[in-house]
């Protein structure tokens, strides 16, 4: 039987600090095109520690469900970003931890919502992005390389993030 997760924070620049960075497309954009585009430009720092080798960009797309989770991942040299094309909001799941232990204590999650996105730092331990208003696609960047990146933390006691429990309230 696994532990519920309540605790959700809102996702925001200070809240999220330790783990990475929030995109926000909220303002500072330019309008392009003869007024026909918005750009953002320089959302976040990105970095790589192997940066000869360029960026992986992508698209993923992430089914809604309810998460039981017992173990995440890192990586090891690369931020890793995603930002939710769709617009659709998303639970993120952070938590700081040695090599391969994750202090249950530490562990947080996030909603981010549909105009925020998030960027990892390096050797960030944490969960796959949790869509809460159905399937979602994101825009993802990492490192593009053939050494191997990621790293899975040991198993700890499942703790339970279900769509009911989310803010307090049915979302």
């Amino acid at each position: 039987m696994s532990q519920i997760f309540q605790n959700i924070k809102l996702l925001n620049e200070h809240n999220f600090q330790s783990y990475g960075h929030v995109l926000n497309t909220d303002n500072n954009f330019n309008i392009i095109n003869e007024g026909k585009s918005f750009k953002w430009n320089h959302l976040v720092p990105f970095n790589t520690f192997l940066s000869k080798e360029g960026h992986n960009i992508g698209i993923l797309r992430t089914e809604l469900f309810d998460a039981t989770i017992s173990k995440l991942e890192r990586h090891r040299f690369t931020s890793q970003l995603f930002y939710p094309i769709s617009g659709k909001r998303s639970l993120v799941v952070v938590a700081k931890g040695s090599e391969k232990e994750i202090d249950m204590s530490k562990i947080e999650v996030f909603m981010m919502n549909g105009n925020q996105g998030v960027c990892f730092h390096p050797l960030t331990w944490h969960y796959q992005l949790i869509p809460i208003d159905g399937p979602t696609e994101y825009l993802t960047i990492m490192l593009k390389s053939d050494k191997p990146d990621i790293e899975y933390s040991n198993e700890f006691p499942p703790f339970t993030i279900e769509k009911k429990t989310i803010l307090g309230k049915e979302v």
